[in-house]
């Protein structure tokens, strides 16, 4: 349990320029990693700011900032990564903000979040090619499934919310002034999806447009690295 923490601008390793997560949250063996933190700040990490590997996760009121590429090779960037290792993760993210993240806001891999009354903005491209998208989430080694309600992702340099081959429900949220609002591609064989489930605004400056997903060609993120 971590209240009121601020985890500050965690340097990569000094040999090889890797790493410098600032948050971190795993598993091992028969343990299963929990973590719960409230009103507290991850800001200006490298490669991501939060990593949840085949754990779970509940984050309220927390900012996630500034997370850095990888100092090492430019890679990466996020501000919260989660993906599955001997079974899904699970996050539950409320009541906070994503804010000048890298590639992507949240990627999901193979796992499980709930986001509820959060802000994702400001997601920039990465040094890979891959356009900066607020929430991704992959079918990868499972099942993905997120639960997006009142949320707002804004400013991203490529989609608001991209599914590849995953399963997204979507109410109550503001997409304003994104590249794509929602994309949506097949992934191992299966279709994306993004359900409206109503009351749910797209658009950029005062003009409105329907919320409706498609497909823009966009690649799937790789998950960070097994070692990290």
């Amino acid at each position: 349990m971590l209240d009121g923490v601020v985890v500050r601008d965690t340097l990569p390793r000094d040999g090889d320029g890797k790493h410098g997560v600032g948050l971190a949250v795993a598993s091992r063996g028969p343990l299963r990693g929990d973590v719960t933190t409230r009103g507290s700040v991850v800001e200006g990490s490298r490669t991501a700011d939060v990593f949840i590997k085949g754990a779970d996760a509940t984050l309220e009121r927390v900012a996630v900032r500034r997370t850095l590429p990888q100092a090492s090779d430019g890679r990466f960037g996020r501000g919260i990564e989660v993906h599955a290792q001997d079974g899904r993760s699970g996050l539950v993210l409320r009541s906070s903000l994503v804010d000048e993240s890298v590639g992507s806001g949240l990627a999901l891999f193979g796992s499980v979040a709930i986001l509820e009354e959060t802000t994702v903005r400001g997601t920039r491209s990465s040094a890979e090619g891959l356009q900066g998208s607020g929430v991704t989430i992959v079918t990868d080694a499972g099942d993905s499934k997120a639960t997006l309600t009142g949320v707002r992702i804004e400013a991203s340099d490529g989609a608001a919310v991209a599914s590849f081959g995953a399963s997204v429900a979507l109410a109550r949220s503001t997409i304003e002034c994104n590249f794509i609002d929602l994309n949506v591609e097949t992934e191992s064989g299966t279709a994306g999806k993004i359900t409206d489930g109503g009351q749910n605004q797209c658009g950029c400056q005062g003009v409105s447009v329907p919320c409706r997903a498609k497909s823009a060609g966009l690649a799937p993120p790789e998950p960070l690295p097994e070692a990290l």
